[in-house]
């Protein structure tokens, strides 16, 4: 909700004020979620820290945009996007290293002097805007589309342990989540003064950029998902070393975010994108030849080729994206790209792991056909346990390999069609 009505209430308030506001909202948050002293309390928190974060992201790169001229916004947004792509990276086995060493409140503590140093670098640099108060909120439009939303990203999150359309309710969520976003995309070409000016898809790089972004969405997250799952499970290895492998990825992308945006200045930034799904699909491909006997190294190295790919798609995309559109769309045009990416991760995390459950259950079948039940080792309860667990890791790890194959074409699929997007030097 809060990051589709970011334009309209940036544009109330002032992008300045609504940002600052939303970064004192979460500091402050941050500071009750660590003090919580209930699941039920925690839950709450943490929705309003949802709520008061969302609005971040999508400013953050408004501002970015406006005050640096057409000519550098590409170099801009690439070292902005240390930040916003190192972020999710890195933050898991950092904050597991702090829970260990501190206790699982200093995940939320540590926000405080980080949140209090933003917020008074935010009030001292970034320009004001003026507040357009005449701009009334479309309620029924954001209605429509916060309960369409909710009740797909509810059938996603569920769709995998309820094996999706056998089960009564994801055939409910799903028809709300349909009836309500159709209700919306008509009353948005129906309406007058609506949440969203369907007249920003008229743009050519915008209507094909926010696909674009879609696709991307789908697979970006799924190596912090996959990976510490399968090298714990499978691979056995420990804790501190699974987060220190996922390092790399995060290194990619800071060596490639200084240079990215000079290259999309000096080329065709279109080449860059599709040179980023292809290291990413590559990357892919060779995880897929994986075994259980996977080293650190083969580990780090594809890491940090996803890295890399990652931020040659994310920035010259993102720049291609809004470089032709109208500014005076903008407001409402950069909180709909990062929500239609959150929803493409949303249905690549909810895809990838409904591949990996079934793989994993066709796998066990087939290897589990080999085992005969007149063997000297059918004999000893012992070793038919130990025999079922070889079983069922060899069978999770060919379902990996399949799953990280499954994603290398996923990955590659949307190359072509970056040639849509006109190829605007930045």
């Amino acid at each position: 909700a809060m990051i589709t009505s970011t334009g309209w209430i940036s544009a109330r308030l002032g992008r300045k004020r609504l940002y600052t506001l939303s970064l004192a909202a979460f500091t402050l948050i941050s500071l009750m979620c660590g003090n919580a002293d209930s699941l039920e309390e925690e839950v709450l928190w943490r929705f309003l820290q949802g709520v008061s974060g969302a609005p971040l992201i999508p400013l953050s790169q408004s501002i970015v945009i406006d005050v640096y001229p057409r000519a550098e916004s590409a170099r801009a947004l690439g070292i902005w996007a240390i930040g916003m792509m190192v972020g999710p990276v890195i933050a898991p086995p950092i904050g597991g290293w702090i829970t260990d060493l501190y206790g699982w409140p200093a995940v939320f503590f540590i926000n405080l002097p980080i949140g209090l140093c933003a917020f008074l670098g935010a009030i001292l640099f970034i320009p004001s805007t003026r507040a357009e108060r005449g701009r009334r909120i479309d309620a029924v439009g954001l209605g429509t589309l916060v309960v369409g939303l909710v009740a797909i990203q509810l059938m996603l999150n569920r769709g995998t342990r309820l094996d999706w359309f056998a089960s009564g309710e994801i055939l409910i969520t799903f028809s709300i989540g349909v009836a309500f976003l159709y209700a919306f995309v008509v009353h948005a070409l129906t309406g007058r003064d609506t949440l969203i000016d369907p007249a920003m898809f008229r743009d050519r790089n915008y209507a094909f950029g926010i696909c674009l972004i879609a696709f991307f969405g789908a697979q970006v997250f799924l190596p912090t998902l996959l990976l510490p799952l399968m090298l714990k499970n499978l691979v056995h290895y420990p804790i501190d070393m699974i987060g220190l492998l996922l390092a790399p990825r995060a290194l990619g992308i800071m060596i490639t975010s200084p240079i990215t945006g000079r290259l999309a200045q000096r080329s065709d930034p279109r080449l860059l994108v599709v040179a980023g799904f292809l290291m990413i699909s590559t990357s892919y491909w060779f995880m897929g030849q994986w075994n259980l006997d996977v080293g650190p190294w083969e580990v780090a190295w594809t890491g940090l080729l996803q890295g890399a790919g990652s931020n040659l798609i994310f920035v010259p995309l993102n720049a291609l994206t809004f470089r032709t559109l109208d500014g005076r769309y903008r407001g409402d045009a950069v909180p709909l790209f990062y929500l239609v990416l959150n929803l493409g991760a949303s249905a690549g995390i909810a895809t990838v792991m409904t591949y990996l459950t079934q793989d994993t259950q066709t796998a066990h079948a087939i290897l589990s056909e080999n085992i005969t039940l007149f063997g000297d080792a059918a004999r000893d309860t012992m070793a038919m346990a130990g025999i079922e667990r070889e079983v069922s890791r060899q069978a999770g790890m060919i379902a990996y390999n399949n799953t990280f194959i499954f994603i290398a074409v996923m990955a590659v699929l949307p190359a072509p069609f970056v040639y849509l997007l006109r190829p605007v030097r930045t």
